[in-house]
């Protein structure tokens, strides 16, 4: 075959793999850009804005408190279930943020028996307390339907933010959420 036959077919294929690379990026880009524009569907559980329901809770050592005794600073309250792996990510990102100044306080409230959830506790050694709600079920309380599930509430217990925690991204979204709402889904 002579070499400027050689040539050209080189230079077609070069030309070919050249458009395949761009159509894979062009793809790729408008992929994002399809992301960014959709509109978020706003999770279950309360309304974003509404005020979030005051329960009764034990803590680890079986004290009881009223989550309106917490009311005048800004908490995230981070609903889980023992044995749920995706709460184990949910806990591991809450110990890394733990004692951050510019993150609300992080009320971890487990939707088991207190036994269980210091059973659970000792297992993920927390450090941070895993409260037990009292009375009435969080779950319907709140309409948890998922877990591990946050609600980032404000001095007066409205809700700023909500969604589901076990992704880093997701987890950061509300955490670093100030004086707006925002519900956070993938």
């Amino acid at each position: 075959m002579p070499v400027p036959w050689m040539i050209c077919i080189l230079a077609l294929w070069v030309l070919v793999i050249g458009e395949t690379v761009l159509l894979i990026l062009l793809l790729r880009a408008l992929g994002a850009l399809k992301l960014k524009t959709t509109p978020i569907e706003e999770p279950e559980g309360l309304k974003i804005g509404t005020i979030a329901p005051s329960f009764v809770f034990q803590d680890g050592s079986g004290n009881e408190n009223a989550l309106k005794q917490t009311d005048g600073r800004r908490r995230m309250l981070l609903f889980l279930r023992p044995g749920c792996p995706a709460c184990v990510e949910a806990i591991r990102l809450a110990k890394a943020v733990q004692g951050r100044q510019e993150v609300p306080d992080i009320l971890l409230f487990g939707l088991a028996d207190a036994q269980t959830n210091k059973v659970y506790a000792r297992e993920q050694e927390l450090q941070i307390p895993l409260l037990t709600p009292v009375s009435p079920s969080c779950d319907e309380l709140y309409a948890i339907r998922s877990v591990p599930f946050a609600f980032v509430v404000d001095e007066q217990r409205q809700v700023l933010a909500k969604g589901v925690a076990s992704h880093p991204l997701l987890f950061e979204q509300l955490l670093t959420t100030k004086n707006e709402l925002v519900a956070s889904s993938l």
